[in-house]
């Protein structure tokens, strides 16, 4: 297991459930780096990134726990795309972003499918959990992204080249 899994699932929080308001200004390309920034260091990203590792590890957590663990998980992942949700992007990423909107869609309903299934146990934390919610063809794509928009001059940790 890479531990880029998390950051791809933490890409989630760029594709939001839309680009922002049309009513919005589009923020500048700092304000817009700012903000992403601020998001991908909060309080829910830094939430979700230690859930995301207790539930791929082996060994797994207990049945209650996982469930209750991958709930947690999805819920800070639905928070950090709403919180992006909110933003306008510069016209330069704006397509970029529309993109990101369906992987993350398809990548925040397997976690959801996945939290459902640890709480009813047919799903257990450790590998089986590792299988269903990373290295997927959604998250492989926001990966793919996540360089875009690097080369675009939006350096924000998650790609970054070191």
């Amino acid at each position: 297991m890479r531990v880029i899994g998390a950051a791809g699932l933490l890409a989630l929080c760029f594709v939001a459930d839309g680009c922002g308001s049309s009513e919005s200004p589009r923020l500048s390309h700092d304000e817009y780096l700012q903000r992403i920034r601020e998001i991908t260091s909060g309080r829910a990203a830094g939430t979700a990134s230690r859930l995301f590792i207790k539930l791929v590890v082996e060994p797994g957590l207990p049945a209650p726990t996982c469930g209750a663990t991958a709930r947690l998980f999805h819920s800070n992942v639905d928070e950090l795309i709403s919180e992006v949700a909110a933003l306008s992007p510069p016209n330069d990423v704006a397509d970029l972003q529309r993109r990101f909107v369906s992987a993350a869609r398809e990548s925040a309903d397997v976690v959801g499918r996945a939290a459902a299934d640890a709480t009813s146990g047919k799903l257990h934390c450790g590998r089986q959990m590792n299988r269903r919610i990373y290295g997927l063809p959604s998250t492989n794509r926001i990966d793919r992204m996540l360089v875009e928009l690097r080369e675009k001059g939006y350096v924000i940790g998650l790609n970054s080249q070191d």
